[in-house]
């Protein structure tokens, strides 16, 4: 039998080792992978439930402001002094409030129900423990807890009801309320983007919001991350009222990073077998001839990269060889590996920046409400003053004294629109679909602006069809989509000079549509950021002056409106931004 030289056995034995050491560098970067991936999932999942907290939280502060407001409304308080039940309804159950309470209440002095209205509770049920309801009308409280009734849980916020100006006595108490239930889940969903549920304190699913097909095997407790797979987590968050849990909620965080580790594994996978193989006959084959320096440079480039160093390269020396190409693909390989993770690096930034800034709007967005909380205080009370005083004969007899005074009322009527009409955009407008005017949409979106405008020195022009069909669609949803559409044509005009805006209203050729046009004479839109303006985070301002948000929201909306929304070259030299609803049929199935 024929023996092989000792360089042949050499070089067999070491071509083993590599391929040995080949097999563990692949090991480690497969562990590697899911190590970074677990913890990149874990971090995300933690900044998901804050935002989404954070959100909850505001919606529910909703129900403090609402209350607190209307218990100095004199109108009010005379209403319960009289158990005025068509004023209740009108005024109060019918009427269009931005966070849509699901039950509205209004209680005497003795704690007894005067009127109840809403869609979720039985006018014979109580869901409010009349010890409450005393304790609201005897002390001045506000704030939001909780009630779990039969089957089903409300966050209620309660107010003793008094005048505006402090006097007089407490007629009684009013109280709105929020269902923990899967419309609550769809509220929040709709501003955080990420699927939810809603468990009770003892983490049994109360209701799921639409994407989520599947409920939890387990809430926990606490601040709770549960594993799903490599790339989702259920994370949870509970509600205390009173240093008791009410409900947790529970978020479902699918990190997109997951996707680039996976490609980047396969990759491994894939090419392991040819790598491993190649390196091995072809060190083999070349070992006999440089065994002592080849196995040295492969040695020193597995040791770097096992310390985490993937800079390392071995050596060509271009001399047409079988090493040179194992050695060239190796190299390759690396190169890519490096390309991969760096990649991954920085789809992980993204997103941490991402989940920060939703954060930071949700937020803002608390604060906001509370501004707008703490203004409407001092508003109130002065128009009921200027009320009163309209009222006294000495000063009716001074003409500019009135005539001041009638003034400084409608500017505190008009403030208090203003702020009303900026904090409905900030909540999640209702699922209800009505038939609405175009036109009285287009000028309900245009009081926030015409003044701005007209201050920035850009001219606003309209030209709305004459006898246009009503649209079937949710009206403040519209409005919202208007709004962005102008503010997005505004700032696009800062360095513009004669800048202009032009509002065009009219039915599309086949009748099926209201289509609305917002044209400007700014910069306009490339073709590259126009195909994907409406992604969420995508903004061509700079750093700082957009959130990226605003275009993704429209075109939410127009979708769930079986609407169109789009971006394309404006005649007058800028852009055009336009939506398309469709008109109200009298066949319609409003359910």
């Amino acid at each position: 039998m024929r023996r092989f030289s000792f360089s042949a056995r050499l070089g067999l034995v070491a071509g083993a080792a590599v391929m040995l050491c080949l097999i563990a560098f692949f090991l480690i970067g497969l562990q590697a992978s899911n190590s970074a991936l677990r913890s990149s999932v874990d971090k995300n999942a933690h900044e998901a439930i804050k935002t989404t907290r954070i959100v909850a939280q505001n919606i529910l502060f909703e129900l403090e402001r609402h209350v607190d407001d209307n218990s100095q409304w004199y109108e009010f308080y005379d209403a319960i002094k009289t158990n005025d039940q068509t004023w209740f309804r009108e005024n109060i159950f019918e009427a269009n409030w931005a966070i849509q309470p699901d039950v509205m209440a209004v209680y005497d002095a003795k704690g007894n129900r005067m009127a109840i209205g809403g869609v979720k509770l039985k006018p014979t049920e109580r869901f409010i423990p009349k010890a409450e309801v005393l304790k609201g009308v005897k002390e001045v409280t506000s704030g939001f807890t909780f009630f779990n009734g039969k089957g089903a849980s409300y966050a209620y916020s309660l107010a003793p009801m008094r005048k505006g100006d402090g006097s007089g006595p407490i007629v009684g108490a009013f109280a709105m309320a929020k269902r923990i239930d899967k419309d609550f889940a769809g509220m929040i969903e709709h501003w955080t983007r990420l699927p939810l549920c809603l468990t009770d304190p003892s983490g049994k699913v109360v209701a799921l919001s639409k994407s989520v097909s599947k409920a939890p095997e387990t809430a926990g407790s606490g601040e709770t991350i549960a594993f799903v797979d490599r790339k989702s987590r259920w994370a949870f968050t509970t509600f205390e009222a009173n240093g008791k849990p009410m409900f947790r909620i529970g978020v479902l965080y699918v990190d997109p990073a997951g996707s680039v580790i996976d490609r980047t594994a396969r990759s491994l996978v894939v090419s392991a077998p040819f790598v491993i193989l190649l390196a091995g006959v072809c060190v083999a084959v070349i070992i006999g001839w440089s065994a002592h320096s080849s196995m040295s440079d492969w040695r020193k480039a597995l040791a770097a990269i096992e310390n985490g160093d993937l800079s390392r390269r071995l050596s060509v020396s271009n001399n047409g060889d079988v090493f040179d190409d194992v050695a060239r693909r190796f190299n390759e390989m690396m190169n890519e590996l490096e390309q991969n993770i760096g990649s991954l690096n920085n789809k992980v930034t993204q997103q941490d920046a991402q989940l920060v800034q939703a954060s930071k709007l949700a937020s803002v967005g608390t604060l906001a409400s509370g501004v707008a909380h703490e203004l409407n205080q001092p508003l109130a009370i002065i128009r009921a003053i200027s009320q009163q005083c309209l009222s006294d004969p000495k000063i009716a007899e001074d003409e500019q004294l009135t005539h001041d005074i009638k003034l400084m009322e409608r500017q505190t009527y008009r403030m208090t629109q203003i702020i009303d009409h900026l904090r409905s955009f900030a909540r999640k407008p209702g699922d209800d679909f009505e038939p609405i005017c175009p036109r009285e949409t287009i000028e309900n979106s245009l009081v926030l602006f015409k003044e701005q405008l007209r201050t920035r020195d850009i001219e606003l022009t309209e030209e709305i069809a004459e006898d246009l069909p009503p649209i079937w669609a949710n009206g403040n949803s519209i409005e919202q989509v208007i709004i962005n559409l102008v503010a997005n044509a505004r700032d696009a005009l800062e360095e513009t000079n004669e800048a202009k805006i032009h509002i065009v209203a009219r039915l599309t050729e086949d009748g099926e549509r209201v289509r609305i046009e917002v044209d400007d004479n700014g910069p306009g839109v490339s073709d590259e950021a126009a195909a994907q303006i409406f992604d969420p985070f995508f903004t061509t301002k700079e750093p700082g002056k957009g959130t990226g948000l605003g275009l993704s929201i429209s075109f939410d909306i127009a979708r769930k409106h079986n609407g169109a929304i789009g971006v394309k070259q404006s005649s007058m030299g800028g852009a055009q931004f336009y939506i398309e609803i469709p008109v109200w049929k009298t066949n319609i199935d409003a359910a």
